[in-house]
This record gives C-alpha cells, sequence and structure tokens, in this order.
C-alpha cells in the first residue's frame, strides 16, 4: 500500500485540481444511465422513531427526521451530511418543519408553556444545527396548535397559518430584517394546506371550510391578495419544486425510482421493468426490508433515507451513500479469431448451449456472470486480440462473480486514489481506480463473434459530488 497512502498524501492538488475540473463541467451528478454502475459506499442508521418522516433541505446538505418515541413525544434529529454528529432537536412539537432555502436553519414548532386554561401551546422557532439550541421567533404569540409552516425564498419569509374558529389568517416572518411582515391576509375555513406557488412570493393555501368543503386560494404575501384557485388547477399553482405527479421514491433530477421491498432497496430507471438492489449485503433477519414510507433521495442525489421496521415497534431510519462502480473487462480472443466490435454484447459465462452438431449456440444462462458492452475496437496483445467491455447488467456483485472478491486485498496497491477533506477530519475516497486477475474459466460469447475470454478486470469507483450547490447564509 506504499504507492497508495503516497498518492493519498500527495493528491491533495491533484485533487483540488480535480474538483475545479468537476465545477467546470459538472461531472458525477447521476443519471438514469448510470444505473448499472449504481453502488452503496455506506449505510447507517441515523434515527429510532415511530411514524417518521423525512425532509431534507435544499442544499442537500442536512436531514431531518421527525417522528414519535416510543412515549408518543414528538422527536426530531438533524443530520449534518458535512462529518458532524447527528443533533437531537430538542422539545419538538410537532412533524411539521421548513427548511430555509440555503443551508441547514430550519422553522419548526416549539412545545411552549401551557395556558392560564391549560391548553398545550407551540412556538414558532428557528433551529440552526450548527448552534443546536432553537429560538424562538420573536413577536409572534404562542400557536394553540401547529399548522403548516413554510419559507420561502424571494422574498425570503417565513409563512405560517394562524387557524381561528372560521378563519385563517396568514402570518410572515422576515429572518433576513427579523422582524415580522406588516400583512394582513385572510381566507374563510380552517387552513390545512400551505404551499408555495409557482410565482415568487406567492402561497397556496388549502382551508375546509365549516360545510366539509375543500378551498384552495392563492395570495400574494406582499400585497395581500386573495383569489382563488380552482381544484383542477391546483396542481398547477403548486412550485415547481413540488412535484406532485411524481411518483413515490422518485429522484429529483434523474428520474431514478428507489423502492424498499422485503428482500431489499432497489431502484429502477422510469418506466423499466427492471431493477437493480443495492441493498441488502447479508441476512435480513426475522423484520426483512419492510419499509414504512417511500425512500426520500437527497436534492443532490447522493444520498437515499429510508425507513424500515425494526424489532420494537419502532422503524429505523437509515441513510445510504451512493457511488459509482465501472468494471471494464479485457476480453482476449485467439489468434485468428474474430473480436466483437464497439457496442456488441458480451454475455460472460461458465458454459455454452452447444447444438446437435457440437456449434455454440448461446450461453447456459444458469452461470451467467455479467453482460458486457464492448467500448473499443479490436487491439493487438501478446496473448492474441483484445477487446475492452463495460458492465451494464442491472444484477448487483458483478466485481465478485468475475473475481471472487467484492474488494481487492488489503496489500495490493491501487491504480488511483485520490481523497479529500478539512484538515484534522477524516478525507473522503472520491476516487478509486484498481485491477484484479479475473478468475478461471470465464467464458465470453457475443453474437456472431468467437468466443474469448476474461483475463483482467478493472475497477473504477467514485463518490457522487455535487459541485457548486447553494452555499450557507
Amino acid at each position: 500500500m506504499t504507492r497508495s497512502r503516497a498518492a493519498t498524501r500527495s493528491g491533495t492538488g491533484l485533487s483540488l485540481a480535480l474538483l475545479l475540473l468537476l465545477a467546470a463541467r459538472g461531472a458525477w451528478a447521476l443519471e438514469a444511465s448510470d444505473l448499472s454502475q449504481l453502488i452503496v459506499t455506506d449505510e447507517r442508521v441515523v434515527a429510532h422513531v415511530q411514524a417518521p418522516e423525512l425532509l431534507w433541505s435544499p442544499d442537500g446538505g442536512c436531514l431531518l427526521v421527525t417522528g414519535y418515541t416510543a412515549a408518543g413525544a414528538a422527536a426530531g434529529t438533524a443530520v449534518p451530511l458535512d462529518g458532524r454528529s447527528a443533533l437531537p432537536v430538542p422539545n419538538l412539537a410537532s412533524a411539521r418543519a421548513a427548511f430555509a432555502p440555503y443551508g441547514s436553519r430550519l422553522a419548526c414548532w416549539q412545545r411552549g408553556a401551557p395556558s392560564p386554561a391549560g391548553d398545550s401551546q407551540f412556538l414558532l422557532s428557528i433551529f440552526d444545527p450548527r448552534v443546536g439550541a432553537p429560538v424562538p421567533i420573536p413577536g409572534i404569540a404562542p400557536f394553540p396548535s401547529a399548522p403548516p409552516v413554510v419559507w420561502l425564498e424571494n422574498p425570503e419569509l417565513i409563512v405560517a397559518l394562524r387557524q381561528q374558529q372560521d378563519y385563517t389568517a396568514l402570518i410572515l416572518y422576515d429572518p433576513v430584517a427579523e422582524k415580522l411582515a406588516p400583512l394582513v391576509a385572510t381566507v374563510s375555513g380552517l387552513g390545512t394546506v400551505l404551499r408555495p406557488a409557482a410565482t415568487p412570493g406567492q402561497v397556496v393555501v388549502g382551508a375546509v371550510g365549516l360545510d366539509g368543503r375543500a378551498e384552495y386560494y392563492l395570495i400574494d404575501t406582499g400585497t395581500g391578495l386573495v383569489s382563488g384557485v380552482p381544484d383542477e388547477q391546483t396542481s398547477a399553482a403548486l412550485s415547481p419544486g413540488v412535484r406532485a405527479d411524481a411518483p413515490p421514491g422518485a429522484a429529483p433530477r434523474s428520474g431514478l425510482i428507489a423502492v424498499c421491498r422485503e428482500d431489499g432497496l432497489f431502484v429502477s430507471a422510469p418506466g423499466a421493468e427492471e431493477s437493480r438492489r443495492l441493498l441488502p449485503r447479508g441476512d435480513l433477519g426475522a423484520h426483512g426490508y419492510v419499509a414504512v414510507a417511500p425512500p426520500a433521495w437527497a436534492p443532490t442525489e447522493e444520498y437515499v433515507a429510508y425507513a424500515t421496521r425494526a424489532g420494537d415497534g419502532l422503524t429505523d431510519v437509515r441513510l445510504v451513500t451512493l457511488g459509482l462502480e465501472e468494471i471494464v473487462c479485457e476480453v482476449v480472443y485467439a489468434t485468428g479469431g474474430h473480436p466483437p466490435t464497439p457496442g456488441a454484447t458480451v454475455w460472460v459465462c461458465l458454459e455454452l448451449q452447444l447444438d446437435a452438431q457440437g456449434r455454440v449456440v448461446e450461453p447456459k444462462w444458469s452461470t451467467l456472470k455479467a453482460q458486457l458492452e464492448v467500448t473499443s475496437s479490436p487491439l493487438s496483445g501478446a496473448g492474441g486480440p483484445f477487446v475492452r467491455a463495460r458492465s451494464i447488467g442491472l444484477n448487483p456483485d458483478v466485481l465478485k462473480r468475475l473475481t471472487g472478491l467484492s474488494d481487492p486485498p488489503a496489500e495490493m496497491e491501487d491504480d488511483r486514489n485520490l481523497r479529500i477533506g478539512p484538515a484534522g477530519a477524516t478525507p473522503q475516497t472520491v476516487l478509486r481506480s484498481f485491477s484484479l486477475p479475473a478468475r478461471n474459466g470465464l467464458i465470453a460469447w457475443s453474437q456472431g463473434a468467437s468466443t474469448g475470454q476474461v483475463v483482467t478486470v478493472r475497477v473504477t469507483r467514485r463518490a457522487l459530488l455535487l459541485i457548486g450547490g447553494p452555499v450557507e447564509r
């Protein structure tokens, strides 16, 4: 490992250059075509609650998990993604919360002292994970309930609904000027829905009247003007960031769909019948991966959070870190053979099916190890002509099936190993490449071409990095 460690120590400048290149090219963002290379680089439990709700900050830098303890008390955990430890949100009173447009601050409800009559009261507060203590917003009287709340970007306002007996008022707080906005806007009925509208500075409010009928209203937070929104136009009025038509578990940019089933976590391309299993790696135990909510992708798509049933009646909220693994095989053919051309599919197996005349018909599919796509024209080598082919199959554990190993031996040197991280913190590996010999007996078959032999397997693992995202304010 001497050369790899030296590369790690001396690779800081190279890593910075790499990051500058990524910033210019926007590389390593997840795309639907990356499905066959998608892997899990880390998985950990970040919360243990009942009825969890998962909320990502807009920049993908923090995950908020809200739910209830075994005793029925509201609980919340903020999980920063910059290496800091998860932080409980103290005295949380409701799962309703809203992240700021930038950074990881959030508006949430804190349980206040009971009223003189003994009724519960709730305080609208701002929680900053960097500080760790919620701060009640000054000038806003305690609420008798914890209604919906949003944090608008343009103009930046924290908006909440104060529910009265037969009407609902809009309450606005300017976190930049640190004062209430002088707006008077009310709608009839009990407000139960609050969303950003497609037009900046406007919100959509849904309220239920005494007759039980729901009405939607469009409210301008600058002028206080209220206009009705017909039910059939409600989805169009919502912010483009709120994908009302997106399927559960859909990634916000690539469109990949994550589904949690009893046998693991699966990801598929939109409209595809086949999916790739990312988890588990081992025994699921008695409970399996029984999901209690659809998986939630981070806006950067570097992470997926999901919740599965635990043994004590609560649920484990798990955070998955994603990466890409490209596997390229070197396939050698006998001298005088006819290797496949670029774009051809190569099936790697242990046995072939023969016809009555002894001619190859196709692979024996029960012995299939990998599906490859040829990426190079035939090249000349000491063992005969060869091609390079990339793994495109959706089945996991291709590396182990091709080489017998899931990772290289600890003493083996990497071809490349780039790690980055702030001073004093454990650096993150963002790029790693290594080569392994293929296991004996692998046969490479392609329609209309000679049969070949896989001799070398080269692996490149990349972390998914979002470059140029929103900055902390």
